[in-house]
């Protein structure tokens, strides 16, 4: 998702509910207690003129063995 700052009063970065922006699913496989994607309802993620996105899910994960989440 991009857009022209300039067309749009300079306007460089938006905010939208996460559940309306498509995100990588990301679960961790064999948990302790249960099975849960992360961020919440109400968090928001942050769009950037650019392309840009930014999306912080304020939660914390334990895994034992290591994540890779570069893809």
């Amino acid at each position: 998702m991009t857009w022209a700052a300039k067309d749009f009063g300079y306007m460089f970065t938006t905010t939208l509910p996460q559940h309306i922006v498509w995100k990588p699913e990301i679960l961790l496989v064999i948990p302790y207690d249960e099975v849960e994607s992360l961020g919440f309802d109400q968090q928001t993620i942050r769009l950037i003129f650019n392309g840009g996105i930014y999306w912080s899910p304020i939660e914390v994960y334990q895994s034992v063995c290591p994540v890779d989440v570069t893809f």
